[in-house]
């Protein structure tokens, strides 16, 4: 019997996880090349205990046709709001904060510190941010997972006032809008109806996962991470691209790697879309 994903109707509740992955100039994933070894998993930078996810995509304009002393028709237009997400964490992680600000974090003693309100403010790092809800049912009761994948996303650290409330930090997106899905492949009319977007929201039965590897034109095994393995249900959830392509690469997935069946391209950045053990 054919894999079916979930129906797409559901309602879903908080918020689970959320994944930075920096992006190339070809809209790649900017995974870590040579001396890291072509097998080795690259996972993004995690932006741990979120807590809300605002998209804002826009409002449509809806403009009305007086005559006559009443409204005729009304147009329907779309928004010239700009198209933008606010992320708010429980914790500050300056690694991370120092990576999407294009700093660097310093020790000085023993203090561990970053530059704030800088020079590359604007220049933040660009990238694609997968984002997945804590629990969601479906119209039957079943468990699923919610998610919204962004192709294209700078990210703005702003930093928390201390006052008699727990932290709240503010992570500020711009959203923009991309031809291509993250792994590659070119948005049709015929496959998406549309050539253009800047959010995916899909539904999976398992927790979804990417990772991407750095192919050196002879390794053919691509691990996963040990402690994000693919659930039982890989060999019709787990796919890899190369996305430098946009292709489907052929061969064979398990719940702790894939093996291609040729070995991609030096320097080709070969992407694993799939769903993952919980826990």
């Amino acid at each position: 019997m054919p894999y079916a994903p979930p129906t797409g109707i559901g309602v879903g509740i908080d918020l689970w996880s959320v994944k930075f992955f920096p992006l190339k100039s070809d809209g790649t994933i900017d995974a870590p090349p040579y001396p890291v070894a072509a097998e080795t998993p690259y996972e993004g930078l995690t932006l741990g205990k979120a807590k809300t996810l605002q998209p804002n995509l826009g409002a449509p304009r809806t403009i009305p046709v007086v005559a006559q002393g009443r409204v005729q028709t009304t147009f329907i237009l779309p928004p010239t709001d700009a198209k933008t997400a606010e992320l708010h964490l429980a914790y500050i992680d300056m690694e991370v904060f120092a990576e999407l600000s294009k700093v660097k974090t310093r020790t000085i003693g023993g203090a561990r510190g970053m530059a704030a309100g800088t020079n590359k403010q604007g220049l933040e790092l660009s990238g694609a941010m997968l984002v997945s809800q804590l629990q969601f049912h479906t119209d039957d009761g079943l468990d699923a997972w919610h998610s919204y994948l962004f192709p294209r996303v700078k990210a703005a650290i702003t930093w928390p006032a201390f006052n008699e409330n727990p932290i709240d930090v503010t992570v500020t997106m711009s959203l923009s809008s991309a031809k291509k899905h993250l792994w590659g492949a070119a948005l049709t009319e015929a496959d998406d109806g549309a050539t253009e977007f800047a959010m995916w929201p899909f539904q999976t039965w398992g927790l979804p996962n990417i990772v991407a590897w750095v192919g050196d034109a002879a390794e053919t095994t691509f691990l996963l991470p040990a402690d994000a393995q693919a659930n039982s249900t890989f060999v019709d959830t787990f796919v890899v691209y190369n996305s430098t392509t946009g292709a489907v690469i052929s061969g064979t997935p398990s719940a702790a790697n894939f093996i291609a069946g040729a070995a991609p391209a030096a320097n080709a950045i070969v992407m694993g879309f799939y769903e993952q053990v919980e826990g």
